[in-house]
């Protein structure tokens, strides 16, 4: 299950980048989504691909 969530966020995060590259492509930040110690995914989105993010997680904190 852990394993789908991530992969629908990672296909989530990229969707959001490929939507913005598509406006600004000069801009994209590094994502890292981080569990303990380990690094789970490592991706590329847009700024706003992670304003989006920024403000997701601020809901469920």
């Amino acid at each position: 299950m852990k394993h789908q969530g991530r992969h629908r966020i990672q296909e989530f995060l990229a969707f959001l980048s490929r939507e913005h590259a598509q406006v600004k492509p000069d801009k994209t930040v590094t994502l890292a989504v981080i569990s303990g110690s380990s690094v789970l995914a490592f991706t590329r989105i847009s700024e706003s691909g992670a304003s989006a993010v920024s403000s997701l997680a601020r809901l469920f904190t």
